[in-house]
């Protein structure tokens, strides 16, 4: 992406912007969504509107508050849901090891 290795913080938020919007295999979601509880926009969404840019936008302030609301006593249930994944890949990688050990001896 750069010719020059002394450009390499130019493209450092494009860097950053893709780690954080790609799905975690571990947890199955993305940084921003655990943090933020909602999805990014991402800039070609806002260039090209999508389906949820333009719900989003024609929302009144009452709806959109509502609308959010509902999105935050959401992000507890998807943070448990984070856990659960994380606990089950802990118990498999366990289960893994031990059948590891059992065939070394």
């Amino acid at each position: 992406m750069i010719d020059n290795y002394r450009h390499w913080h130019e493209k450092l938020p494009f860097a950053l912007l893709g780690y954080r919007t790609t799905v975690r295999t571990s947890t199955g979601a993305t940084p921003y969504l655990l943090v933020y509880g909602t999805e990014a926009v991402l800039p070609a969404e806002v260039e090209i509107p999508s389906l949820r840019v333009i719900q989003e936008a024609k929302l009144s302030n009452t709806g959109w508050v509502k609308n959010r609301y509902e999105q935050l006593m959401l992000i507890d249930e998807k943070r448990m849901n984070v856990i659960f994944k994380i606990e089950e890949a802990k118990e498999s990688i366990t289960n893994i090891n031990i059948k590891s050990l059992r065939q070394v001896v």
